[in-house]
């Protein structure tokens, strides 16, 4: 108990989770009782029971690794014996868990621990494209036999060489993810660039129009408007290119930069501006920004429309969908109000009240009735009994008679459509029954007895109306009959011999009605 709270904490927690198995020297044999084998492979069972689910589902895999010395790993026979005891690990461990080889990886390594151990390593993830899930080996020592084996190896799994091309995946995940962060950065830039372009202009564009004198609404006035100082126009620009910047990057849509600004030259100041001791300046007037708002409103105003258009439009879709998916239904439900669903029959032979038995008589009315059971969509389970006549009242003095009555089981397989049961069908079924005959016109001697039989049975059922249904088949099969015959002298029956008949043959026309006892479908139930 203890040992597999441990395991399935250790499997959640930390990869180390590893079983060493050991082999007698010279030997492929794993032996329950060598060595500490008893309570690994205890412990492995154990591990590996809790953690299969895991493992089946590729979301972690087992690591077989097989040891050999550092001077023997040129020599092929070492390396053969570590891949055969890897693939007898392996083997156990797939038929103990039912595992297959997806599930295990197998990597030899070179270290002075001892060659005749082999570890079983749970490894807490999917195995990784690059590493070794084959293992080639051979029973046979000789040369030519070990070097065909080891040349089925792309490479021999050694640790080392695992090793490096982990180190060669994760160079490259790195150099992938430097190229990401260059084109990330390329891209910040190449933003910051546009945006420092785009306000240039209404910088330069605000501190010309600050610099030049407000044009006069009173041309008597002289005396100019006290102009504001550079330090404080050029800190308010700079506030207002802030502002700009931070919006334009918080909606990620460009600054509308005011472009074809008129300069329009005016020398209504010239005086004042020559009395100031200043050159006469150029006004810029921009009608520009009003028109851009205008336009900005027409837009608005379009996106508002564009979007009550495509509400009413997904409304009426959606309307048009509802109105769609009730059509079906209502369908739906049309088609299914007309499918019976039987519980229970019963049915009666017509053609045996006719007294019409196989191959081609016509005997007495044989008086019939049935049940029959349906379960499971498309198996049904019907007992029969019948009788001729129903009352027996014969004259000992009468020259013949027709006696018979018996029962039948079948069982039986419809092929229509799930849970109505009518269309063909097929059955099996075994009979029982005792007779009494005797034809003057055809014997003068009597036949009394008992029946049995079974064969198969093949017919087709067609509901009419409701419950009502149309049923014709026939039953082919084996009878055996036992039987003594007799004759009739002065009011005694007297044996005369017994014995027996056997054949294969029709046994049963059937052309009947019945009534099935059931409920119609209900609209939406499957």
């Amino acid at each position: 108990m203890f040992f597999s709270i441990a395991a399935q904490g250790q499997s959640f927690l930390h990869p180390g989770v590893t079983f060493d198995l050991s082999f007698p020297a010279g030997s492929n044999v794993l032996e329950v009782t060598y060595d500490n084998n008893r309570l690994e492979i205890s412990g492995l069972n154990e591990f590996i029971s809790y953690n299969r689910s895991s493992i089946q589902r590729g979301s972690s895999h087992l690591a077989i690794i097989a040891y050999i010395k550092p001077e023997q790993k040129d020599n092929i026979y070492a390396v053969n014996r570590a891949s055969v005891l890897g693939s007898v690990v392996r083997s156990y461990i797939k038929t103990r868990h039912g595992l297959n080889n997806l599930s295990f990886t197998f990597v030899i390594k070179d270290t002075e621990a001892s060659s005749n151990i082999v570890k079983v390593d749970y490894r807490p993830f999917p195995v990784r494209a690059y590493e070794n899930q084959d293992i080639f080996y051979t029973l046979k020592p000789a040369y030519k036999e070990l070097v065909f084996a080891m040349a089925n190896y792309r490479e021999i799994p050694f640790e080392s060489v695992m090793n490096q091309k982990e180190l060669q995946r994760l160079s490259q995940d790195r150099s992938d993810y430097e190229v990401i962060d260059a084109s990330r950065v390329e891209e910040l830039l190449k933003r910051v660039n546009e945006l420092e372009k785009r306000s240039v202009g209404t910088v330069q564009g605000e501190i010309a129009a600050k610099r030049s004198p407000e044009k006069k609404v009173d041309n008597s006035a002289k005396e100019s408007k006290p102009a504001e100082s550079e330090e404080e126009l050029t800190e308010r620009i700079v506030a207002k290119l802030v502002k700009a910047l931070s919006q334009a990057e918080s909606s990620k849509t460009p600054t509308v930069i005011a472009e074809n600004q008129t300069p329009v030259s005016t020398n209504e100041n010239s005086a004042g501006a020559a009395s100031s001791g200043h050159p006469a300046a150029n006004v810029i007037i921009t009608h520009q920004p009003a028109r851009l708002a205008k336009e900005g409103e027409t837009e608005r105003s379009q996106q508002q429309v564009n979007k009550r258009e495509s509400q009413v439009n997904q409304r009426e879709e959606s309307g048009e969908r509802q109105q769609h998916i009730q059509q079906n239904r209502e369908q739906r439900a049309k088609r299914e109000k007309g499918l019976y669903l039987p519980v229970a029959a019963i049915k009666t032979n017509l053609l045996g009240f006719a007294g019409v038995i196989p191959p081609s008589t016509i005997t007495d009315p044989i008086f019939n009735l049935s049940a029959e059971l349906f379960f499971a969509k498309r198996f049904s389970l019907m007992a029969e009994v019948f009788k001729a006549p129903i009352a027996d009242n014969t004259d000992i003095n009468s020259q013949d008679w027709y006696k018979v009555s018996g029962a039948i089981l079948e069982g039986r397989l419809y092929f229509g459509k799930a849970g109505l049961f009518k269309g063909l069908f097929a059955g099996v079924y075994g009979l029982y029954g005792d007779f009494d005959i005797r034809d003057i016109s055809v014997d003068e001697k009597g036949k009394t007895g008992s029946y049995t039989g079974a064969g198969l049975s093949v017919g087709y059922a067609l509901p009419l109306y409701r419950g009502f249904t149309l049923e014709a088949g026939i039953r082919a099969g084996y009878r055996s009959d036992k039987y003594d015959t007799y004759v009739v002298n002065n009011g005694g029956f007297y044996i005369s011999e017994s014995l027996t008949n056997s054949e294969f043959g029709l046994t049963n026309y059937n052309i009947g009605i019945s009534y099935r006892f059931g409920s119609y479908k209900r609209p939406g139930i499957r």
